[in-house]
């Protein structure tokens, strides 16, 4: 430091208090990118999850309607008309089943 911070006393003093403000938002801001971090991994790995889930369900699924098909207990149409039809239920044919096809 030089002399000219004794002249500049005020300069010199509120650049230092901004300096601390500086790294305490800095701070924050690093735990912000963190903490979001954090949720995006945990996310991520319920998204894995569900994404296995999905596919279990799915083969189980096909293992069924292929079984029940060659076994003569119901067609193939037969299995795309049922499903048309609970499709229809919720008034939006979408190829998923809404809320009212539950009941």
């Amino acid at each position: 430091m030089s002399w000219t911070r004794f002249l500049l006393h005020d300069f010199w003093m509120r650049s230092l208090r901004n300096d601390g403000e500086w790294r305490r938002t800095r701070r924050a801001a690093r735990q912000q990118v963190m903490l979001r971090a954090k949720e995006i991994e945990q996310q991520s790995a319920r998204i894995d999850e569900l994404e296995q889930d999905l596919a279990e369900t799915t083969l189980l699924l096909r293992a069924l309607a292929d079984l029940s098909v060659s076994k003569g207990l119901i067609t193939a149409d037969e299995i795309s008309e049922r499903a048309l039809e609970l499709d229809k239920l919720d008034g939006v044919v979408d190829g998923r089943m809404g809320d009212e096809a539950e009941g």
